[in-house]
């Protein structure tokens, strides 16, 4: 697994507590991945000790000289304060690619059922799929948050809906804000149970649930590609 390092480059505030965070690479490297991994960023404790954290790559992989993050901001933790207060040029050390998550097909109806900052991974699947790889088969989103806005990003699936025919995609709000919960599941409409591939990412307890309701639906399991 080779290291990176890249420099903030454009930071984008999508509602009040997720940003995208858009990385060029130092020094003409090129990052080769696969839409749907994911990365481990360098982060440095106050004792001086290094860990790293995960995040899907939100990017599309022919883009290799840049990458892009998806980030929660939570009220405290180490990943939030750096990622809430960082400035254009700051630098990250990174290494990768990782990650199962992966397209399977590109002629195979294809739907992706995410919560979130979820949605990082299936951003860059979609624009894979939908414009790299330019597949004809039914594509399907069901992009399930709270009721904040994402401007940027609906205005984004709306055009690729706009430029696809055969791309539909439909938020979903779940009750009292509240996003991985049973109840959002009735309101995932399937168009083929027995031949789409299922693509699900999320909370543990998000992908758990879905898994259960998917197989209610008649879902074959071996359908269904999640991260773990």
């Amino acid at each position: 697994m080779d290291s990176y390092q890249a420099r903030l480059i454009q930071k984008t505030a999508l509602t009040p507590t997720v940003l995208l965070a858009r990385f060029a690479l130092n020094n003409d490297q090129k990052f080769v991945f696969q839409s749907g991994q994911y990365i481990l960023v360098d982060f440095t404790l106050p004792d001086g000790q290094i860990v790293q954290r995960p995040f899907s790559i939100a990017s599309s992989p022919h883009k290799q000289n840049e990458v892009e993050l998806l980030i929660r901001l939570l009220p405290t933790g180490i990943v939030s304060d750096f990622f809430r207060n960082i400035n254009l040029g700051t630098q990250i050390n990174f290494s990768g690619p990782k990650g199962k998550l992966v397209l399977q097909s590109e002629t195979q109806p294809a739907h992706f059922i995410t919560s979130g900052v979820g949605i990082a991974p299936f951003r860059s699947m979609l624009h894979d799929l939908l414009f790299v790889r330019k597949t004809t088969a039914p594509v399907q989103l069901s992009f399930v948050r709270d009721s904040d806005p994402w401007i940027a990003f609906d205005d984004e699936l709306a055009l690729w809906m706009e430029k696809c025919k055969n791309f539909v995609y439909s938020n979903i709000r779940p009750p009292a804000d509240k996003v991985d919960i049973g109840a959002v599941w009735e309101n995932v409409a399937l168009e083929d149970s027995k031949n789409t591939h299922i693509y699900m990412a999320g909370a543990p307890n998000f992908i758990a649930e879905g898994k259960i309701w998917l197989a209610k639906q008649g879902v074959p399991a071996e359908s269904i590609f999640t991260e773990n």
